[in-house]
């Protein structure tokens, strides 16, 4: 806006130059009324176009700094949603390892139903949380941003890893199997935690950084 004051004050000084020229000139009075009425449309056309220019650019500014902090809110509560991933594991890995504690097959067995919502609720949050992230990274030029697309990799992929580390523990015919296994869901717990709060806490970094530009 303080361009449009500049540029303001300078078409005025350059309206009273042609004014105080035209009068003072050789042109007859009625002459030099026309000759300034029509400098002083000139001027204020391109006036009005400045003005509109510099406000539609605000308001595109305006308008993209919102859609920028929406899209971001929403990451961060989808950010939230990712805590399901916990459960997910927790409820699977135990049922696995009551499954096949000692059995030397390595597959899965099938999910009881309290595993299987825990799955449905994984992968819908993670879901809603690539759709939101996809949003943000089309909008959003960020530094942390690439560092944030390797933590959700990580936050993606590890659940299903974790769960077949588990399994392996679990169908071994050591007679610790069942403990092992055991051990090692309970640190995939902590791990998984450590890796959704490494997300959450980038998005933090990056609405920080958003909020002050």
């Amino acid at each position: 806006m303080d361009k449009v004051i500049w540029i303001g004050c300078f078409l005025l000084i350059l309206f009273g130059v042609v004014f105080s020229a035209a009068i003072c000139g050789d042109l007859n009075f009625r002459e030099s009324l026309k000759y300034v009425l029509e400098v002083g449309s000139f001027i204020a056309t391109i006036t009005a176009a400045v003005v509109a220019i510099v406000t539609l650019t605000a308001w595109r500014q305006q308008f993209m700094f919102s859609k920028i902090h929406e899209a971001l809110a929403r990451l961060a509560s989808a950010s939230i949603g990712l805590q399901a991933a916990r459960k997910y594991v927790r409820n699977v890995g135990y049922q696995q390892i009551n499954d096949l504690a000692g059995d030397a097959r390595v597959e899965m067995s099938d999910l009881d139903d309290e595993a299987k919502e825990a799955s449905i609720a994984w992968y819908k949050a993670l879901s809603e949380y690539n759709a939101a992230f996809e949003e943000v990274s089309v909008l959003v030029d960020d530094p942390d941003i690439e560092s944030l697309t390797a933590a959700n990799q990580d936050v993606s992929s590890f659940p299903l890893q974790a769960i077949l580390k588990v399994i392996n523990l679990a169908s071994s015919h050591e007679s610790s199997a069942r403990r092992d296994a055991l051990t090692e869901l309970n640190q995939v717990d902590l791990d998984l935690k450590k890796l959704v709060n490494n997300v959450k806490d980038l998005i933090r970094a990056i609405r920080s950084r958003q909020l002050t530009h």
